[in-house]
């Protein structure tokens, strides 16, 4: 997937680019691959062992708890929040000053 994916955007700069997309396309893949691959032995290592703590350590790592998550949902609002208010009380600043501008 990552090569077809480098490869198509290098073909933009033609094929001497589009060879090189591909090998980093496919290098980063693969990269990926391994670091899922080694979370995956981890676990496999703590079920064979019988290491419950590591287990939750593993779940609570890929899930995240309930605050975690509503302190993420938390700051979401509150950047598209302070975007708004940005926007709000800029963009009609710069149309007055552009309007401004033009009359005189």
């Amino acid at each position: 997937m990552g090569a077809a994916l480098g490869g198509g955007v290098g073909a933009l700069g033609g094929p001497a680019t589009a060879a090189l997309g591909a090998g980093l396309g496919n290098a980063t893949g693969e990269a990926l691959k391994q670091g899922e691959l080694d979370e995956e032995v981890a676990k496999i290592k703590a079920l064979t062992e019988g290491d419950v703590e590591k287990l939750l350590e593993l779940k609570m790592k890929e899930e995240g708890g309930f605050l975690q998550q509503m302190q993420e949902w938390f700051w979401s609002v509150l950047k598209w929040c302070i975007l708004g208010s940005v926007l709000y009380f800029v963009v009609p600043m710069i149309y007055t000053r552009h309007i401004h501008k033009k009359i005189k």
